[in-house]
C-alpha cells in the first residue's frame, strides 16, 4: 500500500466504534503470522539475489511494482524482480496464488479449482501448468540402495485434433495391447530414504534413461533392477552397481552356486536367499506407480505432452508439504 492511501487509512481509525475496534484488533492478529504470495515470492530471491541476465550478484532495490520488489544490476544495467525469467513472470492476480496452491495440494480439478479461487476455468488450466513447470523440472538425488524400474501411460492427444488416427472413445481399450507406441515409459528411481527423480522417455533405450535420470543417482549407489535388458545396459553404461530381481535372475545364480562345487564360496539355501531378498527388492518403487497411477486416476487421462508437470505434481505430495506457503515456495524456487 502506498503512504498517502496507508495515511488516509489511519485516519478513518478514529471514526471507528468499539466493536469495529475490536473486529479489527481480532483480523490483524489473525494475519499476522500469515504471509502474502508477494511477500514470500521476495523472501526466497532475497536469500540468494543474482541477476538472471548476466548472473551478477552486485545489485541494489529498484522500487516496488505490483507489491513484489524490482531489483537493478549494477553491471548490466538490467532491472528485474524474483519471478523475471521464471514460468510465473508476469502471472496477474497474486493474491489469489495461496488459494490456488492449496487447490494444488487438494489435487482438485480444473473446475473445482477455478470456482475455489473464483476465476475462469481457461486461467485455472493456464495457472496449472505455469505453477508446476519449475516442479516438472527438479528431481531428487537418489544415493544408496535405489529402486529403478519402468511404468507406462497410454499415449493421449487430450485437447488436440488428430489427423494420424481416429480419437479413442474413454474407457476404451487400446488397439495394440503391451508394450507398443500407445504406450509412453515413464523411468522411476527412489531410494530407501523417499527419494524420488522420474522421466518420461522419448524412446526406451539405455541412451535415453541415462540422459534423463543418470546425472540423479549417485555413484556409489547400488541399483534394484527387475529382468530389463534397457535398464541394466542403462547401469553398466553409467558405471553403476546393480542387484537384479526376479525368477530367471534366482534360477541363473543357482545354476552357479550349487553345492556339488565344494570350492564355492558362496553360502547356498532357503535363508540365504530370503535374506538377500530382505535387502534387494523393488517393492518401494513399485508401491509408488501405484500411488501414481492412482492419484492420476482423478484427471480422466493426462495428455502425454502435460505428463512431466503431473510427475513434479505427485512428487510434491511425497514430500508432505504442510501449508499453501510450501508448496508456493516450491513452485518459485
Amino acid at each position: 500500500m502506498k503512504k498517502q492511501k496507508f495515511s488516509a487509512l489511519l485516519s478513518q481509525l478514529k471514526e471507528l466504534t468499539e466493536v469495529q475496534r475490536i473486529a479489527l484488533r481480532e483480523l490483524l492478529a489473525k494475519t499476522q503470522n500469515e504471509k502474502n504470495p508477494a511477500a514470500i515470492v521476495d523472501e526466497k530471491f532475497a536469500s540468494k539475489p543474482i541477476c538472471p541476465e548476466c548472473q551478477g550478484a552486485s545489485i541494489h532495490k529498484w522500487g516496488v511494482v505490483s507489491g513484489i520488489q524490482r531489483y537493478r544490476c549494477k553491471k548490466c544495467g538490467r532491472s528485474f524482480n524474483a519471478l523475471t525469467g521464471t514460468s510465473m513472470a508476469r502471472l496477474r492476480k497474486k493474491e489469489l496464488w495461496l488459494e490456488y496452491s492449496e487447490a494444488l495440494a487438494d489435487s482438485l480439478s480444473l473446475s473445482k479449482a477455478a470456482a475455489r479461487c473464483g476465476v475462469d476455468r481457461t486461467t485455472a488450466f493456464r495457472w496449472r501448468h505455469r505453477f508446476l513447470q519449475m516442479p516438472s523440472q527438479s528431481r531428487a538425488y537418489c544415493s544408496g540402495i535405489t529402486e529403478v524400474d519402468e511404468t507406462y501411460f497410454r499415449e493421449s492427444f487430450k485437447g488436440k485434433q488428430l489427423s494420424h488416427r481416429e480419437p479413442r472413445k474413454r474407457g476404451k481399450e487400446a488397439c495394440i495391447r503391451g508394450l507398443s507406441v500407445e504406450q509412453i515409459p515413464v523411468v522411476v528411481a527412489r531410494d530407501r530414504e523417499g527419494h524420488t527423480c522420474d522421466a518420461v522417455l522419448r524412446s526406451r533405450t539405455a541412451k535415453e534413461v541415462g540422459i534423463r535420470i543418470g546425472s540423479s543417482i549417485s555413484p556409489a549407489s547400488i541399483l534394484c533392477i527387475e529382468q530389463s535388458r534397457i535398464l541394466i545396459k542403462f547401469a553398466k553404461d553409467w558405471g553403476l552397481a546393480f542387484e537384479t530381481i526376479g525368477t530367471k535372475q534366482r534360477r541363473g545364480r543357482e545354476k552357479v552356486f550349487h553345492v556339488q562345487n565344494v570350492n564355492a564360496y558362496q553360502t547356498i539355501g532357503t535363508k540365504q536367499r530370503r535374506g538377500r531378498e530382505k535387502v534387494f527388492h523393488v517393492q518401494n518403487v513399485n508401491a509408488y506407480h501405484s500411488r501414481l497411477k492412482n492419484w492420476m486416476a482423478r484427471f480422466h487421462g493426462v495428455a502425454t505432452e502435460r505428463l512431466s508437470s503431473y510427475l513434479g505434481w505427485r512428487r510434491l505430495h511425497e514430500q508432505n508439504l504442510r501449508s499453501p506457503e510450501d508448496w508456493l515456495r516450491e513452485m518459485v524456487k
